[in-house]
């Protein structure tokens, strides 16, 4: 069940990584409310040696795609904050303005 439970994770994580591309964080957020008892079913149990080096396998690819999915999270909160950042700006401008234009 370890393998079979992880390569569904995998599975799910590469759509995951396919829609955050497309800044579909919703749906990201969904499949990763999926993929959560699948990680923790395939490492509930040990490994049985001959499946050992799959697993593995499929550990390692599940992390590189989880950082590069951390990564696309990570510049898209970048990305929004400075948007905030360029909202809060202009409506202290605007409301220096509007003071300024009543003295």
């Amino acid at each position: 069940m370890g393998a079979e439970a992880l390569q569904a994770a995998l599975d799910l994580t590469e759509e995951m990584l396919s829609v955050a591309r497309h800044a579909e964080w919703s749906r990201v957020m969904e499949l990763d409310q999926q993929r959560r008892p699948l990680i923790q079913t395939a490492f509930n149990r040990p490994i049985p040696p001959p499946s050992a080096e799959v697993v593995a396998g499929l550990t390692r690819r599940l992390r590189r795609l989880n950082d590069e999915l951390i990564s696309l999270s990570e510049q898209r909160r970048a990305a929004l904050s400075q948007a905030l950042a360029e909202l809060g700006r202009g409506r202290r401008a605007k409301a220096a303005y509007g003071q300024q234009d009543k003295t």
